[in-house]
């Protein structure tokens, strides 16, 4: 029952990369030369400044189903590896991601640099993952917790591993690009599209006059 709710969940992931994938095929285009301009450097700093947020959103699914395999493999209260799952693994899974996120909204070069020094550290959990589940001392003897769902399982790390790998390398890669102005874009593009809903309010709440049009919601926008 655990394999085919997992498969399940990878078949969901898998629709949501796509969506998010076709997304980002859209932004890299007409809409981002309009929020962007000309500026084919400011253009490659926001596709891996995109790429990096996927990344991301992935590893939150991908380091969540790890987890809760896990949780639900060994959770028992005389376990030691429970109580530092818990109190250790998923509060600094929480914090890596909730800090790579904050960092990369707002350029903050040396945060950013902790959380892939940290998710490269990460790797090491994982590898440790991989030595405890694969032991020959419980492989194919009475209670080995993983004995049915071992397969799955390694494929999940493996997952969780090659993804934190890519968004580390992506990390460092939207490092390079912070200072290059890309944030001032945003933030203008976002101050532009405040004031165009603000006027278009304004002129949808006035009554129309001789003489005077009312204000067109894309006045200020390129076609």
């Amino acid at each position: 029952m655990m394999q085919i709710g997992v498969m399940t969940m990878y078949a969901v992931a898998l629709v949501s990369l796509v969506v998010l994938s076709y997304k980002l095929k859209k932004d890299v285009g007409w809409s981002v030369f309009k929020r962007l301009g000309a500026d084919i450097s400011m253009h490659r700093a926001y596709m891996w400044r995109q790429c990096l947020v996927i990344l991301l959103k992935a590893d939150i699914y991908f380091v969540g189903s790890y987890l809760v395999q896990m949780t639900a493999l060994i959770l028992k209260d005389d376990d030691i590896e429970t109580w530092l799952q818990i109190t250790v693994f998923i509060p600094f899974c929480i914090v890596v991601i909730v800090g790579a996120f904050y960092a990369l909204s707002g350029e903050r070069r040396r945060l950013m640099m902790c959380i892939s020094a940290c998710m490269v550290a990460s790797l090491g959990y994982f590898v440790f993952k991989i030595v405890r589940v694969c032991n020959s001392d419980i492989v194919n003897k009475p209670g080995d917790p993983y004995a049915d769902s071992r397969p799955f399982l390694m494929i999940t790390i493996a997952t969780c591993m090659l993804l934190i790998m890519a968004t580390a390398v992506v990390s460092v890669k939207c490092i390079q690009n912070f200072d290059s102005g890309l944030k001032e874009a945003i933030a203008y593009e976002e101050m532009r599209i405040r004031h165009q809903r603000m006027y278009a309010a304004v002129a949808d709440n006035e009554p129309e006059t001789a003489g005077s049009a009312k204000i067109s919601r894309d006045r200020f926008a390129l076609d």
